[in-house]
């Protein structure tokens, strides 16, 4: 039984470590928090199974959750997608289907069913001849696969959603009309940033030289810190807190750890920027002037201060309390920025006030 409009579907995002959850429900004609949920993974990289499933279906009851309408992420390393250069549609020609063509040439899918969504992208400046098309695909054997252990649980997969989309919809209060927001997610294995224009996603490009995971471990072995300890120095110390305590602030590890950070921030910049070089090439109209940072690595202590400084552009976190109204008795939820992708995976089909 579907629900109502007062509730949105479950945003579900699969992680490497945990599974995230979050619901919205509608009151006095706007969206707020109704729920949120992170469920630990038994093992890093596990593959969800109907018993993880079954176990979030139990977990999503006993906090709160209504209804068994969930919107899945599609996981970033089975989603391909490319930039197409097509004929314009006022040709007449086929555009979707000569995408679907030229997307199994480019990913190499002509022997495999997959599902393919595109969308047109704004005119660059330079303007063009043709059409300029997002494409995005997923394989059938890797759909298949993400929904068979939640329809064993009992919950109904609803869609499945690129997490680029899921970030765009999230920062969508965040757009301004002349300028493109730049969207920086910061998770465990990989790191993703998404630029969007005119309220669509015009490039992604997916980071993976340089991972949170590693630095995290390399900053765990070396001072031997518990995985509680570790959090309360990538919060309390990271690339350099404006608001740390002196004595934090001025021990020689400290700074150790403030320059492996600083050093992992660096590198991934260094990817990320080309999506700077990329929006300045073909948007110069409306120059990146906002960037938000979302997933775990968000909350790393100065991470914004470092990014503003170098990218020159305003940074901040992009969390569910920026975006919903939420309450009090959620304090921790409304503020994680790793909650993002489910926050935009629940407003997937919603209609915005």
């Amino acid at each position: 039984m579907r629900l109502s409009k007062r509730y949105s579907p479950i945003g579900v995002e699969i992680g490497t470590r945990s599974i995230q959850a979050l619901q919205l429900a509608r009151a006095r004609g706007k969206w707020r928090l109704h729920a949120g949920v992170s469920v630990p993974l038994p093992v890093p990289n596990y593959p969800v199974d109907p018993q993880i499933a079954r176990h979030l279906s139990d977990v999503l009851y006993r906090h709160g959750f209504c209804g068994q309408d969930i919107v899945l992420a599609a996981p970033v390393n089975q989603l391909e997608s490319d930039v197409l250069e097509l004929p314009p549609r006022s040709s007449g020609a086929p555009v979707e289907q000569i995408a679907r063509i030229e997307m199994a040439r480019s990913a190499k899918l002509e022997d495999e069913p997959f599902e393919l969504e595109c969308w047109d992208l704004p005119t660059p400046a330079r303007g063009a001849a043709g059409a300029s098309v997002m494409a995005v695909a997923l394989r059938h054997t890797h759909a298949q696969a993400l929904l068979d252990p939640f329809d064993a649980a009992g919950l109904n997969v609803v869609a499945i959603d690129a997490r680029c989309c899921a970030l765009a919809r999230a920062g969508m209060g965040y757009e301004r009309p002349d300028a493109m927001l730049a969207i920086l997610d910061i998770d465990w294995d990989f790191g993703q940033i998404a630029l969007i224009a005119q309220g669509t996603v015009v490039y992604q490009r997916k980071i993976t030289e340089s991972q949170l995971s590693m630095v995290c471990r390399s900053i765990a072995d070396e001072f031997q810190l518990s995985d509680d300890e570790l959090e309360y120095v990538l919060t309390h110390v990271g690339a350099g807190a404006d608001n740390a305590e002196p004595e934090l602030a001025n021990l020689a590890q400290s700074r150790r750890i403030q320059q492996m950070i600083a050093r992992y921030i660096d590198t991934m910049m260094n990817e990320a920027e080309t999506a700077f070089q990329y929006a300045v090439h073909r948007y110069a109209q409306t120059p990146v002037r906002t960037l938000l940072l979302a997933g775990a690595g968000a909350a790393i202590a100065g991470a914004s201060q470092m990014i503003a400084s170098r990218t020159g552009v305003e940074t901040s976190l992009l969390s569910p309390a920026g975006v919903v109204e939420c309450p009090q008795d959620l304090p921790r939820r409304h503020t994680d920025a790793s909650m993002t992708v489910a926050l935009g995976l629940a407003m997937n089909g919603v209609a915005q006030p």
